[in-house]
């Protein structure tokens, strides 16, 4: 850590940690790096942060899709904004549930009003019940 990064001034830590001000999967934050092994950025720049309280997991920590925050964010609320930006790409409930460190009924009590305001709208109107249905943002 402490390598300059382009014209940001940020460490590659620094900038990991403002990229984690919302929940992030180890592979969000590889990508983001624009590096290949994770096994490395884990390794080299996710551990030390959760060693030195300034990155948090938020999901269970044996998940292997665990999710990581920044410890500065004391209360994590999902903004509609946010999963609307996420849902840009047709979601499950499940996936937008882990991208957010949701619970399953946490999950349910976000989804449903923006589903039947039809802010979300599934990819199979006919079968709404059916549980591979996914949900885009509908602008």
């Amino acid at each position: 850590m402490g390598i300059i990064e382009g014209d940001s001034g940020l460490t590659k830590a620094a900038a990991i940690l403002e990229f984690c001000k919302a929940p992030r999967t180890r592979y969000e934050i590889v990508d983001f790096l624009g590096k290949r092994m994770a096994a490395f950025v884990k390794s080299a720049y996710i551990d030390p942060l959760i060693e030195n309280g300034k990155l948090k997991i938020i999901s269970h920590p044996s998940n292997k899709k665990q999710i990581f925050l920044n410890s500065e964010i004391d209360v994590f609320t999902v903004s509609d904004t946010a999963i609307f930006e996420f849902c840009r790409t047709p979601r499950m409930k499940g996936e937008i549930g882990r991208h957010f460190g949701l619970s399953y009924f946490q999950t349910r009590k976000i989804l449903t009003p923006l589903i039947e305001s039809g802010k979300l709208i599934g990819d199979t109107p006919n079968s709404p019940q059916n549980k591979w249905q996914k949900f885009i943002f509908s602008e």
